[in-house]
């Protein structure tokens, strides 16, 4: 048996916490997308499964923005970093 890591928390601007959700990860960048003019729910879960990989324990909205920004820059998206920048 092995042993389960606890959930990831969220440490959110007013300092509580709250239990992390990846999917909103990927609705924002589908709406990135869509402000671009091109929604690829494929690519926004890749680049969600990226951001998701690099995380600690208890990552702060901050931390989980800049993740995503920099997973779009290396995805060569920049247009789409742009947009996710004016999103947040």
């Amino acid at each position: 048996m092995s042993a389960r890591q606890p959930p990831i928390q969220v440490v959110k601007r007013d300092g509580s916490a709250e239990a992390f959700d990846a999917r909103k990860i990927a609705t924002a960048v589908l709406k990135a997308q869509r402000a671009v003019g091109r929604a690829d729910a494929a690519f926004a879960e890749r680049c969600t499964q990226q951001v998701v990989a690099q995380l600690g324990e208890r990552p702060s909205v901050e931390d989980i923005q800049d993740a995503v920004e920099q997973v779009l820059v290396q995805e060569g998206r920049t247009d789409l970093a742009k947009a996710y920048i004016l999103y947040r």
